[in-house]
């Protein structure tokens, strides 16, 4: 009996240490994509601190950190779907997710066009709004995805009307909403505030449901 209670806990164990393995990568990913993604974001930053000649290196290097974190992501993404029963729950939700990304993306393009055409907004005024709008829906719909994905995976019911989830939602509005007015009050950084934005909302959600809460334990440990 005691000999099973060891293995047992050396199995809990060894589980834990391997999540917070993912997790840490999972972080690591998160962040050299952000930063790829900040260089071209912030390109007229780069151009005005980096030299001529070295313009090239940095975006590329940009690139390569782009491409380095979405194979972390991918990967690790993977090896979510393969270690969980409910693949078809998890690819719909993958799949649902993208299309709804593009739709909203086809969507805001639309009213940006008709406001542009048919107010007196200006070209700025009109692009300002629609990255307005979309940082607030794409910042809400990947904390969702995420949320419901780490529900999969805890095997518990997603339920879009719980208090947890709620303040969850809130709390998200309100760093975007932050995250907004400090790109707007400092623009020449404002990639600099929207990669700490997404990296809190892509993180900090995934640490709290798999580290803080019982049924997470569980599950890893």
């Amino acid at each position: 009996m005691q000999k099973k209670k060891e293995e047992a806990r050396s199995i809990s164990s060894f589980k834990f240490k391997q999540k917070i393995s993912y997790f840490l990568l999972y972080v690591f990913g998160l962040t050299i994509y952000g930063i790829g993604n900040s260089i071209f974001v912030n390109n007229e930053l780069v151009r005005a601190g980096v030299s001529g000649s070295n313009i090239s290196t940095l975006l590329f290097l940009g690139g390569i950190f782009i491409a380095t974190g979405l194979i972390i992501l991918v990967y690790l993404f993977y090896r979510f779907y393969r270690s969980n029963i409910l693949k078809t729950k998890i690819l719909k939700a993958l799949i649902n997710y993208l299309l709804l990304i593009l739709a909203v993306g086809i969507i805001l393009g639309i009213l940006g066009k008709i406001i542009f055409d048919f107010t007196s907004k200006d070209y700025n005024w009109t692009k300002r709004c629609i990255w307005i709008l979309t940082t607030f829906i794409q910042g809400e719909m990947k904390f969702v995805f995420i949320y419901y994905c780490l529900s999969i995976y805890k095997e518990k019911t997603f339920d879009w009307k719980s208090h947890r989830f709620i303040i969850m939602i809130l709390g998200i509005f309100m760093l975007l909403s932050l995250t907004i007015l400090l790109s707007l009050y400092l623009p020449t950084i404002g990639g600099f505030f929207i990669f700490i934005s997404d990296l809190v909302i892509a993180t900090v959600i995934v640490y709290v449901e798999l580290f803080q809460t019982k049924k997470g334990i569980e599950n890893g440990g």
